[in-house]
């Protein structure tokens, strides 16, 4: 009976030592080898290559489904930023010369003015092409505006005509009709941006 006994512990002893063993060869199986091995699980920490790359998809998915478009997947496009220019490097376009009636009471005051309008260029391209691109440039640029000119004529027509001579006469009211005048056509022509308007003949009677 001793004998049996002592052979019982130390089978228990064994199958102790030997589940020890195991689970500590498991232990360090999970821990150092690499991902690309067969696991039941993959351990992950903070900060490690996984986790980052998981949230850089993470953002670039998020973004990706903001600009969808409603009618399916494709990701719309983001308009480019207008370029600046400042007054005096744009495209001079010269509106010709009106004559309107100001909004007086006696009807008899009149304004004789030349408009010149100053465009920006699609792109600052235009300043480095050469001198023979830029003629092509301007030739189809003003046809483009030449098809624009009744819209041009009418908003002008409609804002000096609005004026009476107190509103014109004096320099700081030229400056705020010449501002009116470019935040109108803006309005009224998104497609093209005005930078500034010229009064090449400005005579009220």
């Amino acid at each position: 009976m001793g004998k049996i006994m002592g052979i019982i512990g130390k089978v228990l002893v064994g199958l102790v030592l030997f589940t020890t063993f195991a689970l500590n060869l498991g232990i360090v199986y999970l821990l150092f080898t690499p991902d690309t091995f067969p696991k039941p699980i993959h351990l992950t920490y903070p900060g490690s290559g996984a986790e980052s790359g998981a949230t850089e998809e993470a953002v670039v998915s998020s973004a990706a489904v903001e600009q969808e478009t409603e009618s399916g997947n494709e990701v719309a496009s983001v308009p480019e930023p207008r370029i600046e220019v400042l007054p005096g490097q744009g495209i001079m376009i010269n509106t010709g010369t009106k004559v309107i009636n100001l909004a007086d009471p006696t009807g008899r005051k009149y304004l004789r003015t030349t408009v010149v309008l100053e465009f920006a260029p699609e792109d600052y391209e235009y300043y480095s092409i050469t001198a023979e691109e830029q003629e092509v440039y301007l030739t189809t640029f003003i046809e483009e505006l030449n098809a624009r000119m009744p819209i041009i004529n009418d908003c002008i027509t409609t804002i000096l005509s609005s004026k009476t001579f107190e509103d014109v006469y004096t320099m700081e009211g030229k400056d705020i009709l010449r501002v009116e005048l470019v935040d109108a056509l803006n309005e009224r022509m998104p497609e093209h941006v005005i930078i500034y308007a010229y009064f090449t003949e400005f005579v009220v009677q």
